[in-house]
């Protein structure tokens, strides 16, 4: 079964400003989480149930609700600041 995955207005901004070719990538990522919601290369993180997928020097923070079947975006940014604001 396949996830839904829920992007929030803000993450949606956070992508806007990104480099296009960076966009379509992050974009292309997310679209595979919806059969697979933990590909090999997305990572559980430390002290938190969210789960980061990298794309590039990009990252996206994830959560995962298994029996909604749903995958709610939280962030999407360059990896340099993205776990600043990390409220997962």
């Amino acid at each position: 079964m396949t996830y839904i995955i829920i992007i929030p207005k803000s993450v949606t901004k956070q992508i806007d400003i990104l480099p296009t070719k960076v966009a379509d990538e992050i974009l292309d990522k997310i679209g595979y989480l919806k059969h697979n919601p933990r590909p090999i290369n997305a990572k559980k993180m430390k002290g938190s149930k969210g789960y980061r997928l990298r794309v590039g020097n990009y990252r996206v923070i994830y959560d995962i609700d298994d029996v909604g079947k749903r995958i709610f975006l939280r962030r999407v940014g360059h990896r340099s600041n993205i776990y600043k604001h990390n409220g997962t």
